[in-house]
């Protein structure tokens, strides 16, 4: 496991932020937090789980910051 997964019994993401996100199975898919829910990306449903891992999404290639 890479050390920039961060477990969700540890710390949990901004509400709102779409970040990478590992189930138990090992799935990863983005999601966002809105207080103790976990969302699709686009906001339209639920997951009816809690993701045991969360990390921030890489930036595109390229991408420079100001």
């Amino acid at each position: 496991m890479s050390e920039d997964w961060i477990a969700t019994d540890t710390a949990v993401p901004p509400q709102g932020i779409i970040v990478k996100t590992m189930d138990s199975s090992g799935r990863v898919q983005p999601l966002k937090r809105e207080g103790r829910l976990w969302f699709l990306p686009d906001g339209s449903t639920y997951v009816y789980y809690t993701p045991i891992f969360w990390k921030h999404e890489e930036e595109p290639r390229g991408k420079v910051h100001p």
